[in-house]
């Protein structure tokens, strides 16, 4: 599968979120972006689609008030299959931080039968997904 191809990344994702609140905790976000960085199944963080071809960004990194960054990842799942995601750092002054990891739909397509709603009884890979 081509990561750098836009339509990748066109249409929905199915996200894993995290809430920290109270916002503004940089310490805190980090920790949890080191954590994700150190699991066996993630690889990355890139500023770019084309990530794979870049040197990869390693946290502490800085987060500033009312922003949204992203940084592009690529997931491994138990199978070996390689699946690109994004993870969202998110802002806003006065509410939670949020820590998201996104997959292209578009891409879970491509490997699974995706029955919708995204259920896991209708969908039983996304306990894998959820596992990772």
């Amino acid at each position: 599968m081509n990561f750098d191809k836009s339509e990748t990344w066109f249409g929905g994702y199915y996200e894993l979120s995290i809430e920290f609140y109270p916002t503004g905790d940089n310490e805190r976000i980090n920790q949890a972006l080191t954590a994700l960085c150190s699991n066996s199944h993630l690889n990355g963080l890139w500023m770019e689609k084309t990530f794979h071809q870049k040197d990869m960004i390693v946290p502490p990194i800085l987060i500033e008030d009312n922003s949204v960054q992203q940084f592009y990842v690529i997931l491994t799942t138990a199978g070996g299959i390689k699946v690109p995601g994004m993870i969202s750092i998110i802002r806003i002054s006065g509410e939670s931080d949020w820590l998201d990891l996104s997959i292209p739909l578009r891409v879970l397509e491509l490997i699974y039968p995706v029955k919708y709603p995204l259920l896991v009884e209708l969908n039983p890979w996304l306990k894998e997904i959820h596992d990772l």
